[in-house]
């Protein structure tokens, strides 16, 4: 009767209860890319996100640690390089959120003669190419097709990065604004 006492306690002192972790705010520059990525979806990011001096070449990474929250992180001096180009930061972000949110792993497929990657789950950054602005409704698709026809890619107790070797060209070297107004395309998302 003893053993079956220290096991039950054993049991019921390990992680098995929800870990309540108070979830700092984000950093006010990645509000705009969260918020749209909960619109977007209809999830809610309930997880810390936050900037950190990463090892090179890792841009972003999603760690999760058994049963407590998952955290988002972004290097801070990559994030500073291209805080003005809208789709290099949704490029890594949203990359960070599908291991966080969906537990997607990494697809490494490319597209036949372009080369360019067919999931934003890629593990490379692609944002800062033309392809990608000019594609984003089909990326945002794709993860939202994966998100809701695969099972947990992504297991507890790892890390997964998005890494800065491109191994595509880069074709935008300034920002191109005028391509998309992304904030009212998606608020009108929430009307359909």
């Amino acid at each position: 009767m003893n053993k079956i006492v220290i096991l039950f306690l054993l049991i019921s002192s390990c992680g098995f209860q929800k870990i309540d972790k108070k979830v700092p705010p984000p950093p006010p520059e990645l509000v705009e890319y969260i918020e749209e990525f909960e619109r977007y979806y209809s999830v809610k990011i309930d997880y810390s996100v936050d900037f950190e001096d990463l090892t090179y070449p890792a841009v972003g990474v999603c760690r999760i640690y058994g049963f407590g929250l998952p955290e988002v992180r972004i290097d801070r001096s990559f994030f500073e390089e291209y805080k003005d180009d809208y789709y290099t930061i949704h490029n890594v972000l949203w990359h960070e959120f599908g291991h966080c949110s969906f537990r997607l792993g990494h697809d490494n497929a490319t597209l036949p003669l372009i080369g360019y990657p067919t999931s934003i789950m890629y593990p490379y950054v692609f944002g800062m190419s033309d392809y990608y602005a000019d594609n984003i409704d089909y990326y945002e698709e794709e993860l939202d097709h994966r998100r809701k026809n695969s099972i947990m890619e992504f297991e507890a107790d790892s890390e997964c990065t998005i890494k800065y070797h491109i191994p595509i060209k880069p074709t935008r070297v300034t920002p191109d604004k005028t391509k998309y107004n992304r904030k009212k395309k998606h608020e009108g998302k929430d009307n359909e």
